[in-house]
């Protein structure tokens, strides 16, 4: 800018300017006017004493040189200044104050110098300044130069309102309380920003105050209160935003950003603390809580109401209370709120299933009926029980002892105990067991003229088969499933079910003590089971999970056509004493892993696969009481719910029978397991994960067949678009939505979500999530209320496909006809 005055054509010569003052009366530019540099201009400091000197040395001895004279100071007049006529020979001389070069340095426009002017401290800082033109400022207008300042103080990455509020919750996240809040604080004031910041807030939001702990608590229960009655308490509703759409967007945009989800999360966290917002929320029904959003407090609310009622009442939760626990699942991504809802959920199917199940007449069914009836119906609610305890575990925010009693009552006392002893009391021999044999599982399921892969998965009982099944439902990799049972051996123990496993014409048992289990002669431990499938399949192979995961399997695996891989999770987890209250969490890893397991190798060129186990389990968390622990009578071999002997004791409270039915060979060798839920009185830990015995859920092994596709899949999802007329009638507009397809095998379920914006792609509305998972034709209308107040005549509705990112948002444009009354 001073080199540009050099251009500048003098009136007294016609010739561009030789001589340029600089005139900085406040003499700001002393100290770095000697680090200048303008080429081939030389510059002449002026002291009050050396008028003379630079007048010589201008006009006299370098004649032809270009001079920059520096003038820090007033000058005399006139008539006592003898460098007045060059003064006026070299107008226009240059007077700008340090503000008004950095003005110019910055772009910034004349008129705005004193924006500058009234924040020095600010711009006295170089960083400062080169910052500031990252900030997408318009040094036109003045309000963008002060939210850019405002934004470099802060620390944000622009000038946007959200960007300078994520990081002024990122700042006060660190330490979250009012001393950290007068510390941001005094970073505004630092630089004269305190009082531009205010204002801002309160054109934005119609914030009133100037505490940053009060603009903060606002935020959060405008938010999360917008549009519910909630927001009308007496004790939240001074914290009501004017502007609450606004506010609700920019909250709802920070806490999703993932850098923020623990900043956000600690500060919620002290604002429900600081409020005691529990208390307030506690004096709302579960359904005025429903929309509250923001605040996990909400639902740990609505979660302790739900147990509170299950735990007086003994009976499931109401249609309404379900309908709040989809719509709060569907709001709340945090996987340990959803565990919250899965306890009362499940605790409420449980109860439901428990209460239909005391009709039952157990004690009159034939062991057939029973099998059956626990393979169609009764097997939910082991799976109801294993969620509940599973979900529990993740939560330590809740009081849930009475809760875990009463399921804890309920699953032992209706259901186990009834359903076992029914069970039992109608067998004195293996084969009063119906259904299909374990020992028969080569002859029926192991085709030698199609390519097969056998996972064995060690105590992965039949209920999660069940679940695993419906999961493998809702991928197009599967060309079909089916899922069927066996009857397991008895003792339903490792070494048994997985002898019966490989191809047998029976199974010969050691009379060495050690009950070990053989094949033609050959052992059917771990490390020779290769051994007896080669001698009926040669072109088979056998190994575990973890030779699986080691690089050079799948090499090892060309040309064969048989596939035994040994999968160990749940029983390695439930046989460990210190480990075995993990198992259902194991249950969960044994279906990721199968999962995986079918994924990878489809990939291999494998697409038939046979999933089963060598046995089930029975898991209580509760303690076991002394009156269900028997005394065994001698015994060479003893498990919890087992006892082999070689010999008849015929002991009370127990079924004994012939290990005989497994080869003739074993005459004179017997199995003895209890004929309820008791075990076996034995030292040392590990009572509550057991198995052995002749429960269903130890007996019962699933048998899943899966046919899958090669290559790559096109998911095909049930779809969700608009439905009726695309007008909006009402400012906070409700929209039906259509689910285009049911959940089928061809049609996947999904998640949506759905969001307004105008016509120039602004959002209007935060993003709400519908969970399109409906299979009854009748029933695929999902509407959708948006906390919004609409003030355009155009509005476009979107639509995304939060399961396949890869599909495009939909965009439907809706007309908005408000009627006028609407408006008042």
């Amino acid at each position: 800018m001073l080199r540009s005055r050099f251009d500048t054509i003098s009136t007294r010569t016609g010739k561009p300017s030789r001589v340029v003052f600089w005139m900085d009366q406040k003499g700001e530019f002393m100290d770095s006017i000697d680090q200048m540099d303008l080429d081939d201009v030389e510059i002449l400091k002026w002291n009050g004493h050396n008028s003379f000197l630079i007048k010589y040395e201008v006009e006299f001895k370098s004649m032809e040189s270009r001079f920059l004279i520096y003038v820090p100071g007033i000058m005399p007049s006139d008539e006592e200044n003898i460098l007045a006529d060059m003064l006026y020979y070299s107008k226009p001389f240059f007077s700008a104050d340090k503000m008004s070069c950095f003005a110019m340095e910055l772009g910034i426009h004349e008129k705005n110098v004193d924006v500058l002017r009234s924040h020095e401290s600010f711009f006295n800082s170089k960083d400062r300044r080169n910052r500031l033109l990252t900030k997408g400022m318009d040094p036109q207008d003045p309000r963008s130069i002060i939210a850019s300042m405002i934004a470099v103080t802060l620390g944000s990455n622009s000038m946007d309102i959200t960007d300078i509020l994520t990081s002024v919750m990122r700042s006060f996240s660190e330490s979250p309380g009012e001393e950290r809040a007068d510390e941001i604080d005094l970073q505004l004031e630092k630089y004269g920003l305190s009082e531009e910041f205010w204002m801002i807030m309160g054109k934005e939001f119609g914030y009133k105050g100037d505490s940053l702990t009060g603009l903060i608590c606002s935020l959060l229960i405008t938010a999360g209160t917008q549009s519910t009655v909630v927001s009308e308490s007496p004790k939240l509703s001074k914290y009501v935003l004017s502007n609450g759409i606004h506010a609700s967007s920019v909250v709802s945009r920070i806490i999703n950003d993932p850098d923020m989800t623990e900043g956000m999360g600690d500060i919620i966290d002290w604002m429900t603390s600081r409020m005691d917002l529990r208390s307030t929320l506690s004096a709302f029904t579960n359904l005025e809580l429903s929309d509250v959003k923001v605040f996990p407090c909400a639902d740990e609310v609505i979660v302790g109401n739900m147990i509170g009622q299950l735990c007086s009442t003994h009976a499931p939760l109401d249609d309404s209370s379900i309908s709040v626990i989809n719509k709060r699942i569907a709001i709340n991504h945090d996987e340990s709120v959803k565990m919250q809802y899965e306890v009362a959920s499940s605790a409420s199917d449980l109860l439901s299933l428990c209460n239909h199940f005391k009709s039952e007449d157990v004690s009159g069914m034939a062991p057939s009926e029973i099998l059956d009836r626990y393979v169609r119906e009764w097997s939910v609610i082991d799976t109801d029980y294993r969620h509940f305890i599973a979900s529990s575990d993740t939560i330590t925010s809740m009081d849930l002892s009475e809760m875990i009693k009463l399921v804890e009552d309920t699953y032992t006392n209706v259901f186990l105990g009834p359903v076992i002893k029914g069970l039992c009391s109608k067998i004195s021999s293996y084969s009063d067991l119906p259904g299909p044999a374990q020992t028969g599982f080569c002859n029926r399921y192991i085709d030698t003229g199609r390519n097969t892969v056998v996972i064995i998965s060690d105590a992965f009982r039949y209920e999660c088969a069940v679940e695993l099944y419906e999961r493998f439902g809702k991928t197009s990799r599967i060309r079909d499933r089916k899922l069927e049972h066996m009857v397991s051996t008895v003792p339903s123990i490792t070494k048994f079910g997985m002898a019966a496993l490989l191809p047998n014409d029976g199974l010969e048992i050691t009379h060495d003590g050690k009950y070990a289990v053989l094949i033609d002669g050959m052992s059917t431990e771990s490390g020779f089971r290769e051994t007896v499938l080669k001698s009926r399949y040669p072109d088979s192979i056998a190994f575990t999970y973890s030779d699986f995961k080691r690089p050079g399997t799948r090499d090892r695996c060309k040309g064969k056509h048989l596939i035994y891989i040994y999968h160990d999770v749940v029983d390695a987890i439930g046989d460990d004493a210190k480990t075995e209250d993990k198992v259902f969490k194991a249950c969960k890893d044994a279906m990721d892993e199968i999962s995986e397991m079918v994924r990878v190798v489809t990939n291999w060129n494998y697409t038939r696969f046979i999933i089963t186990a060598d046995h089930g389990f029975l898991y209580r968390r509760g303690d076991v009481a002394e009156f269900d622990k028997i005394d065994p009578m001698g015994g060479s071999q003893l498990g919890r719910r087992y006892s082999l002997n070689e010999q008849s004791y015929g002991l009370d409270r127990t079924i004994e029978f012939s290990l005989d039915y497994l080869d003739d060979r074993n005459e004179g060798m017997y199995v003895s397991t209890p004929d309820s839920i008791g075990i076996f009185r034995k030292q040392g830990g590990g009572m509550n994960f057991v198995h052995g015995g002749i429960s269903p859920q130890e007996i019962v092994v699933p048998v899943l067949t899966l046919n899958t596709v090669k290559g790559s899949v096109s998911e095909k999802y049930v779809g969700l678009k608009s439905s009726g007329k695309q007008t909006i009638k009402q400012r906070k507009p409700s929209i039906l939505l259509l689910q285009e397809n049911v959940v089928s095998d061809e049609y996947r379920e999904a998640e949506y979500e759905v969001w307004l914006e105008d016509v120039s792609g602004n959002p209007l509305s935060v993003k709400n999530i519908i969970r399109a998972d409906r299979a009854n034709p009748n029933d695929l209308m999902h509407r959708v209320a948006f906390d919004v107040e609409l003030t355009c005549k155009q509005v476009i509705l979107n639509i995304r496909n939060k399961t396949n990112t890869d599909e495009d948002v939909k965009k439907i444009e809706y007309k908005v006809n408000v009627l006028v009354n609407d408006f008042i």
